[in-house]
């Protein structure tokens, strides 16, 4: 399966398999249930720069679960240390950043 930026998923290259990472409402329900608190705290740590190497490791592990089920928590963390901002990439297209207009004045 092709990532698609719309849906909030990205690609993601290890040990020579391309994997799918998805960031959906499915997705975050589970990591939510796995920390065992809500969205808005997990999103308040990562907005602090406080979040814990567990918030990373799940929010890959939940992306990663709709499309390849055989991954496990282990699995998750491996990608981590070989490409530590595959989070961040995701959470670009889940969650972009409205484009500024340069030209405008803000005196209108």
């Amino acid at each position: 399966m092709a990532a698609n930026r719309i849906k909030g998923q990205i690609s993601v290259q290890y040990e020579g398999k391309t994997y799918t990472v998805v960031h959906d409402t499915n997705a975050i329900a589970e990591i939510e249930d796995h920390a065992n608190t809500s969205w808005q705290i997990i999103m308040g740590r990562f907005e602090a720069g406080i979040h814990r190497i567990a918030d990373l490791r799940r929010v890959l592990y939940f992306g990663l679960l709709p499309n390849h089920p055989e991954v496990t928590l282990q699995n998750a963390g491996d990608m981590l240390l070989a490409e530590e901002d595959i989070v961040g990439r995701l959470f670009e297209v889940a969650y972009p950043q409205p484009e500024k207009d340069e030209g405008a004045s803000g005196n209108e």
